[in-house]
């Protein structure tokens, strides 16, 4: 019910229908729909339409512009694709503290950016769902993936928003560590590393994503030590 509630505010907690189990789905969309539903007529009609919010402010929101210029503060996986292939710019703080517009790459190619965006999104979807059925749709492990979708999905990201990337952190450290992986211990925490940075302090702001997007896939590749028993 909680999820339901925060699906009309967020983006994220809808994506948590995502690592429930197959059986669960009709129990836990009816409550989601419900939920929901009754949080926005409550929440939007006495100030607006809930389809205008919708359209005009979530949606948008979600998909993000790649071609208006954003700072370094603002981080996510279309703005990603859209500074390395696009050619997008965006503001930054150089050493005497002056913001000044920035560059990456000669070429400007938005359509394959955006088709990298797309394909990225659907990937990170689909694996999300993958790697809640490999560990058996084990808590809190396959919620915390889903969650991570938050940091990872939308078109603009501030730091502060890369908040739902630490439940997932956390549970793959604790998990490696009790089952002696060392490596994947050191690599989400290398990752972690850049993401305790800021941004706008590393050479390219981007790597908060890129920092992301390892957490995530380690997990996934990982999914099956969070059964009873790894899988052979």
């Amino acid at each position: 019910m909680l999820t339901g509630l925060g699906t009309s505010i967020k983006f994220y907690p809808a994506a948590m229908a995502l690592s429930i189990a197959p059986r669960q789905w009709l129990r836990f969309t009816i409550a989601l729909v419900a939920t929901a539903t009754a949080a926005l007529l409550a929440t939007f009609i006495p100030f607006g339409s809930p389809f205008q919010y919708l359209t005009k402010v979530l949606i948008p929101v979600s998909v993000g512009n790649a071609a208006a210029t954003r700072d370094c503060f603002q981080n996510s996986t279309p703005l990603l694709f859209s500074r390395l292939v696009g050619g997008a710019s965006f503001s930054m703080i150089n050493s005497s503290g002056v913001w000044k517009e920035v560059t990456l790459v000669p070429w400007h190619l938005p359509w394959l950016a955006q088709l990298l965006t797309y394909l990225t999104v659907a990937t990170l979807f689909g694996a999300t769902v993958w790697a809640a059925w490999r560990s058996g749709w084990a808590q809190p492990y396959s919620m915390s993936a889903a969650f991570a979708l938050g940091a990872l999905v939308p078109g603009d990201v501030y730091t502060y928003q890369f908040i739902p990337m630490l439940p997932l952190t956390l549970v793959l450290v604790l998990k490696a560590i009790e089952q002696h992986r060392w490596g994947i211990a050191a690599l989400a925490g290398a990752a972690e590393l850049v993401l305790i940075s800021s941004p706008c302090a590393l050479v390219f702001p981007g790597l908060w994503t890129i920092a992301g997007l390892a957490i995530f896939g380690v997990a996934v590749t990982q999914a099956a030590l969070f059964r009873g028993r790894a899988l052979r």
